[in-house]
């Protein structure tokens, strides 16, 4: 209870997925998203969840990884709970206590996700963003989440979902539930240039 938090104005929350390879690809893929951000507001905060199941003590190691070829970012500097980029751009790492973090938030950028629904619960504006620049590695469920258990089968899942851009609807669960676009969607090979355009057009328009 009580007014809103300073700090919503001012704090963009990253989701980057609960597994080590999403905190691996979106931790650079995302510093660079908050550089372009910065720019425009110099006074904005960032702060990514990761999951509290990967080691504190792997966490440097995971999110100074080198930017992926097929997703681009910026490669960051761990400092003590943060990750820096050069321009002096940090984003605070949280693992513990995340809805609390995500409610003071006044935008998050998420993949599709538990985490979507519960940022709608807190009142959230997300941007969910899907890309398909390695579709091979989407974890998916039912007989198109077995190819990943046959030998080449990871190529056809990539194929095949490349295919199906186009039927495959709405992936944030509050826009599933709700049968429209609440939150709005991404779904394509996707750069930080991008994601950033996206997140600030949503930013110019509380």
């Amino acid at each position: 209870d009580g007014p809103i938090p300073k700090e919503k104005e001012t704090l963009l929350t990253f989701l980057p997925g609960s597994r080590r390879v999403e905190a691996e690809t979106l931790a650079p893929f995302y510093l660079s998203v908050a550089q372009q951000i910065r720019r425009v507001y110099p006074e904005m905060r960032f702060q990514m969840m990761v999951s509290p199941f990967l080691p504190q003590e792997h966490l440097p190691q995971i999110l100074q990884a080198a930017p992926h070829p097929k997703f681009g970012g910026t490669a960051g500097i761990w400092r003590d709970q943060h990750l820096e980029a050069p321009d002096g751009t940090c984003i605070r790492i949280v693992q513990n206590d995340s809805l609390q973090h995500l409610a003071r938030s006044c935008m998050a950028i998420s993949l599709p996700g538990t985490k979507t629904a519960e940022a709608g619960v807190l009142g959230v504006p997300v941007l969910c963003f899907t890309p398909l620049n390695r579709p091979e590695t989407l974890p998916f469920i039912g007989w198109m989440g077995l190819l990943d258990w046959i030998p080449g089968g990871r190529h056809l899942k990539g194929k095949l979902l490349l295919g199906m851009k186009s039927k495959m609807g709405l992936l944030a669960q509050p826009n599933q539930l709700a049968g429209l676009a609440l939150m709005p969607e991404l779904l394509d090979v996707l750069s930080p240039e991008i994601v950033g355009a996206n997140a600030l057009d949503l930013l110019s328009r509380p």
